[in-house]
């Protein structure tokens, strides 16, 4: 299924599971994104340094903290589901969410 977000398109391959998380960099952020349920976990282990890599993610929509922010995450996740159970091709998000919570480092479509 492709996602037609603010930032791009995005095509997520099945299974797949949809989260909301709180972002790291900015605790006033909530976003939607998508991760493979096909594990991909994968350990690095070098001389100088060692991690773990666990399976990729890929943002949908971001949202601003704020009195509305939990209906505007209902809402998208339940546009998702509506998308998922027509079996559409392209679910469009790409006026979900506040623009202003993607930041400097999203390069912005206007659609």
């Amino acid at each position: 299924m492709w996602f037609k977000t603010r930032v791009g398109l995005v095509s997520i391959q099945e299974p797949v599971e949809i989260l909301i998380g709180n972002h790291p960099a900015s605790k006033d952020s909530w976003y939607v994104f998508a991760r493979s349920k096909v594990q991909q976990e994968s350990q690095l282990r070098g001389l100088f340094a060692s991690g773990t890599f666990s399976n990729p993610v890929s943002h949908l929509a971001m949202f601003s903290s704020g009195p509305n922010c939990q209906r505007a995450i209902a809402d998208c996740m339940s546009q998702i589901e509506v998308s998922l159970q027509a079996g559409s091709a392209l679910c469009d998000l790409s006026t979900v969410g506040d623009a202003s919570a993607w930041g400097d480092k999203w390069r912005q479509v206007q659609w």
